[in-house]
């Protein structure tokens, strides 16, 4: 019986240094398994480091590209009010000019009004000089006439 229990305990020794083999070994390549998996979060974890510097020195890139772009659109947008005050300003100026001509245009009608009378004064004194010169004529054939009757009586 004393080999009996012996056996047992040995083999309950044997059993036990076993299962702590197994399990140190299981342990072991757990151990492994999760250093992997370590290493592999690790590397993972540089990747992703090197992706957010990447996008961050790309949307750092962005925003001066962005910036700029309001730059050159805040100088576009100063621009086009200077423009606009230019084309306000030339409209003012062509609407006076065009008051201006509307007011020369009145004036040239008035004037030619005013030829068209003188002309016609003109054409009366020039009818009036005819018939003054008609008469005079006339006269001066009555003159005549009458001189050589008088020539004549003497």
């Amino acid at each position: 019986m004393e080999f009996i229990i012996a056996g047992v305990i040995t083999g309950l020794a044997i059993l036990i240094a076993l299962h702590q083999f197994v399990s140190r070994h299981l342990e072991a390549q757990n151990v492994e398994f999760l250093s992997d998996r370590l290493l592999e979060a690790a590397d993972d974890l540089l990747e992703e480091q090197h992706a957010h510097r990447f996008w961050l020195l790309r949307s750092g890139e962005e925003s001066r590209q962005v910036g700029a772009a309001h730059g050159d659109l805040e100088i576009a947008r100063t621009e086009a009010e200077e423009l606009e005050s230019a084309v306000d300003f030339l409209m003012e100026k062509v609407v006076d000019l065009v008051d201006e001509v509307g007011e020369l245009e009145e004036e040239l009608e008035d004037a030619e009004e005013e030829t068209d009378d003188w002309e016609e004064m003109a054409n009366e004194g020039l009818a009036g000089w005819t018939k003054a010169d008609a008469i005079s004529t006339r006269a001066l054939d009555l003159v005549e006439r009458l001189l050589d009757r008088i020539e004549e009586e003497n």
